[in-house]
C-alpha cells in the first residue's frame, strides 16, 4: 500500500472514530424514557464487550487457520487482565461519582485525564515530549474544560445543587489516573508484541473484559432487583433500537481505538476524545435544537491550535 493510500485510510479511520465517539451522548439521550435510562448501563457495557470479542474472533479466524494461531502462555495472557479490570472499575466509578458531586464538577474536572494520560505516557512508554508538545497538551486540556462549561451552560444550577465531597474528589483523581493508566498500559502491551495480530491481542483483552463486566452486571442487576423488585436479570430489559445502536457503535469505536493504540499512540486518542463533542454538538443542534454558545467556538479554536502545534515539531 502506498504512503498516500495509507494516509487516506488512517484519515478515514480517525474520522470514523470521532463520528461514532461523538454520537454516544446523543444516542444515550435518545434511549431515555421519561428522562431516565431504562436499562442497566452494566448490561450495555457487557454486551459491547461480547460484541467486540465476537468481531475480533471472526477476523482472527479469517486471518489464520486455527492450528496456526500463536500458542497461549500465561506470560502473554495475564498482562491483558490488568487494563480489562481497570476499564471495568472505571465504568462503575463513573456511576458512583455522580452521587458525590454535581455534574458540572464531574464534567470539568474529568478533563484532568488528559494530563494524567500524558504524564503516564511519558513514564510507561518513555515518550519524551518537547516543550511545544507539552503546551499543546495543556491547550487540549483547557479546550476540554471550556467545552465542558459550554455543555453545561443553560443548565442553571442552584448553589445548593453544586456540591463536591472530599471522597468524590479523591475518587475523581483515581478515575483520571486509572483512565490514563488503562489506555497507556494497553498501548504498551499491544506494542510490546508487534508481531502478534492486534485482533489476537484484543481477544485476550475482551475475554477478561467480558468476565469482569459480567460480574458488574450481576451485582447491578441484583441491586436493582432488591430496590425495585423488577427482573433486571433479563439482560435486554429496557432495550430499544437506539440501545443496540449504542452497543454497535461503542464496539466499533473500541476496536478502532485498539488499532490506533497499536499503530499510533494514546495522544491521538486524546485528540479524538477532545474533538468528539463537536460531533455531539452538531447532532444536538439538528435533533434537539441546541443553542450553540460562544464557548464551543473558543474550545474548538484551542483544540485546533493544540493539534497543529503538537504536530509542528514532533519528537
Amino acid at each position: 500500500m502506498s504512503v498516500n493510500c495509507r494516509q487516506l485510510l488512517w484519515g478515514f479511520v480517525l474520522f470514523l472514530v470521532v463520528l461514532m465517539y461523538g454520537c454516544y451522548g446523543v444516542l444515550i439521550d435518545l434511549c431515555k424514557v421519561d428522562g431516565e435510562i431504562p436499562f442497566l448501563t452494566a448490561s450495555s457495557v457487557l454486551l459491547t464487550e461480547i460484541l467486540k470479542l465476537f468481531i475480533c474472533l471472526l477476523v482472527l479466524l479469517a486471518q489464520y487457520k486455527v492450528h496456526l494461531l500463536p500458542l497461549l502462555t500465561w506470560k502473554v495472557v495475564l498482562p491483558f487482565s490488568l487494563p480489562a479490570l481497570c476499564y471495568a472499575v472505571n465504568n462503575n466509578l463513573a456511576v458512583f461519582m455522580q452521587t458525590q458531586m454535581d455534574p458540572a464538577t464531574y464534567m470539568i474536572l474529568g478533563n484532568l485525564k488528559i494530563v494524567t494520560t500524558a504524564i503516564l505516557y511519558k513514564i510507561i512508554i518513555n515518550k519524551k515530549f518537547s516543550d511545544i508538545q507539552w503546551l499543546a497538551i495543556c491547550l487540549l486540556t483547557i479546550g476540554g474544560i471550556i467545552n465542558s462549561i459550554a455543555a453545561l451552560k443553560g443548565k442553571t444550577l442552584a448553589l445548593s445543587e453544586i456540591h463536591t465531597t472530599f471522597l468524590g474528589l479523591a475518587i475523581l483523581l483515581c478515575y483520571c489516573f486509572i483512565s490514563g493508566f488503562a489506555g497507556v498500559y494497553t498501548e504498551y502491551i499491544l506494542k510490546k508484541n508487534l508481531e502478534l495480530s492486534v485482533f489476537y491481542q484484543n481477544v485476550l483483552l475482551y475475554t477478561f473484559g467480558v468476565m469482569f463486566n459480567l460480574i458488574c452486571w450481576l451485582v447491578q442487576a441484583y441491586q436493582k432487583y432488591v430496590s425495585t423488585n423488577q427482573n433486571y436479570f433479563d439482560i435486554f430489559h429496557g432495550y430499544s433500537l437506539y440501545t443496540w445502536t449504542v452497543i454497535i457503535t461503542q464496539a466499533m469505536t473500541g476496536i478502532l481505538f485498539s488499532l490506533i493504540m497499536k499503530y499510533n499512540s494514546n495522544i491521538v486518542r486524546l485528540f479524538i476524545i477532545a474533538a468528539a463533542p463537536f460531533v455531539t454538538t452538531a447532532l444536538s443542534y439538528y435533533l434537539f435544537d441546541l443553542h450553540i454558545h460562544s464557548e464551543f467556538v473558543i474550545s474548538a479554536f484551542f483544540i485546533l491550535i493544540a493539534a497543529l502545534i503538537y504536530n509542528y515539531n514532533p519528537t
